[in-house]
């Protein structure tokens, strides 16, 4: 349960800070990622505490909540595809985009960066329908269906519209982040009621 809350705490604490502290920053027309880029005001900070240590808190909750939630294959693949999108922050850490996160002409790290995070971005719909249906034969966990369907359809909307060509790219990617914080961590908060 901590490490989600954990996690999200780190995540939007970070990038809140970090978007106040770099005059002109528009959430809704850049990408989160600028954030910790190369030469961007505090990147180093915002890899480490806003993308690396909440990426592994994040591989630790879809495990841990594998393990203490009932096993079928739908919730083996979803918390896969949590960890795999836990993976693109956790990754982050270590591969910081270039300024600007340009793809064309970009360093290896850039590269790395996007070939972390693709796999997460793109399994989050899938993830969420698999963890809502999953949740239906979780006694008392009737909330987490409508926001896991809720959740995919909002991911799998955003999916095109993050692309750099669609100016408020930084509005979609944070519709795709939001629809896997809430079922995530309404699913925390699910296990803290169970135990």
């Amino acid at each position: 349960v901590w490490t989600a809350f954990a996690g999200y705490a780190l995540i939007i604490g970070v990038v809140v800070a970090a978007a106040a502290a770099w005059p002109g920053y528009d959430h809704l027309r850049q990408y989160i990622s600028e954030l910790g880029a190369t030469g961007a005001p505090h990147g180093a900070e915002v890899t480490r505490y806003g993308f690396l240590i909440p990426g592994a808190l994040l591989i630790g909750f879809s495990l841990f909540a594998f393990l203490a939630l009932p096993r079928t294959v739908s919730s083996f693949m979803g918390f896969l595809l949590v960890a795999a999108f836990a993976v693109g922050y956790f990754a982050s850490g270590f591969f910081r985009c270039d300024f600007g996160c340009v793809s064309e002409g970009g360093s290896r790290a850039q590269m790395l960066h996007e070939l972390f995070g693709l796999p997460g971005y793109l399994g989050a719909p899938v993830a969420l329908a698999l963890l809502a249906f999953a949740s239906r034969r979780w006694q008392g966990a009737g909330l987490l269906f409508p926001l896991g369907v809720a959740g995919a359809v909002a991911a799998a909307v955003s999916i095109p519209l993050l692309v750099p060509e669609f100016e408020f790219h930084g509005a979609a990617q944070r519709v795709m982040e939001a629809a896997m914080a809430i079922w995530i961590l309404a699913c925390a908060a699910y296990l803290a009621k169970r135990r």
